[in-house]
């Protein structure tokens, strides 16, 4: 009997070691949909700012605007900061 108890134990922790693996790459995949979202909406509100400071009275802003990135660039910049700091 005792052979029988080692292997039923041993099913039992592979069963307890596949849920675990399950629920692991459930909430990894969570993250990273989330980091997905965050980086949306961080873009929405680059372009935002980008198209409000860009947008103001030329002869004021020329010099700043020169200065910053295109939107496109400012967008993989910020999704360059989100995968570092994640």
């Amino acid at each position: 009997m005792d052979f029988l108890d080692k292997i039923g134990n041993i099913a039992k922790n592979i069963g307890d070691r596949t849920n675990d693996a399950i629920e692991i790459t459930k909430l990894n995949a969570k993250i990273s949909s989330e980091k997905n979202a965050a980086a949306e909406e961080l873009n929405k509100i680059g372009d935002f700012y980008y198209k409000k400071f860009a947008g103001g009275n030329p002869s004021t802003q020329k010099s700043r605007i020169s200065a910053l990135p295109p939107p496109h660039i400012m967008r993989r910049l910020s999704r360059q900061r989100l995968r570092s700091s994640g």
